[in-house]
């Protein structure tokens, strides 16, 4: 049973941009909660106990007006558990994807977690953009900059929703799973998981982008571009259609198999 609940989005904030320095500590501050050496949170933020997540502690921004700065999980070093970070930048935009990254985290054992806290379509009165799948210099980003420094054989995987009636493509449209690298290779990692969620889910067609399909790519995802520039090769971009997020919220079987096949060549 899942006791931590995400806490409720901002709807009038917005995602809070980092100057050089700032993002430098903020991710010296994540690695040293990642690798066990420090309980200090990043300039902003407070840490605590995950209610019924064994060994997790969550990273939570502080009350503030104009922020957005993210919700963190991070598994404890007492109780290693695979090294996958799993995020969703847009909880409640795209349904499910935030209660479906909670449940996998759990289930899988990941050694991170990642969600936004303020709405991607916020009516807000602060100006700049609340996609935090498009800022480079943002807490989310030196998130992941910090687990792929920790974990440099890992993987970061992004669980974002789309809707294949929208899709441009006749590939697009028949797609349940499109995933990609976020440039135009298909690296091992996703290839990878692509092979095992083939062969896992049948009924529910992946493609991975270019090749099967050539829309979202994540070209212009901003984890994305500041992993490769760390020369990380294990970011997945997984786009899932809805009633393929319904069913793996509802059916802990499939989910099950969902989540190893993220964890795939690891």
């Amino acid at each position: 049973m899942i006791g931590f609940v995400l806490p409720p989005l901002f709807d009038a904030s917005q995602p809070t941009e980092l100057d050089a320095h700032a993002y430098r500590r903020a991710q010296a501050d994540f690695t040293g909660l990642m690798i066990g050496r420090s309980d200090q949170a990043p300039e902003g933020f407070r840490t605590g106990e995950a209610e019924g997540l064994l060994s997790a502690a969550v990273v939570q921004e502080l009350k503030g007006q104009c922020r957005g700065g993210g919700t963190y999980l991070v598994r404890k070093s007492a109780a290693p558990g695979p090294p996958l970070l799993i995020a969703a930048p847009h909880r409640r935009a795209d349904r499910l994807t935030g209660t479906l990254t909670l449940r996998l985290f759990q289930e899988t054992g990941a050694a991170a977690a990642a969600w936004n806290s303020v709405h991607r379509r916020a009516k807000s009165e602060c100006r700049g953009t609340t996609d935090l799948a498009r800022l480079r210099s943002h807490p989310f980003t030196a998130f992941a900059a910090a687990f792929a420094n920790t974990h440099p054989n890992g993987r970061v995987v992004q669980i974002h929703g789309f809707d294949p009636a929208r899709r441009i493509s006749a590939a697009g449209r028949r797609s349940a799973v499109i995933l990609s690298s976020g440039s135009e290779e298909i690296t091992p990692a996703v290839s990878a998981v692509t092979n095992c969620l083939r062969r896992a889910m049948p009924n529910h067609r992946t493609s991975a982008f270019p090749i099967d399909v050539r829309e979202l790519g994540a070209r212009k995802n901003a984890q994305g571009q500041a992993l490769r520039a760390l020369d990380f090769p294990g970011f997945v971009h997984v786009e899932l259609a809805y009633h393929l997020r319904k069913e793996l919220m509802n059916d802990e079987n499939l989910r099950k198999l969902f989540g190893k096949c993220l964890q795939a060549g690891l």
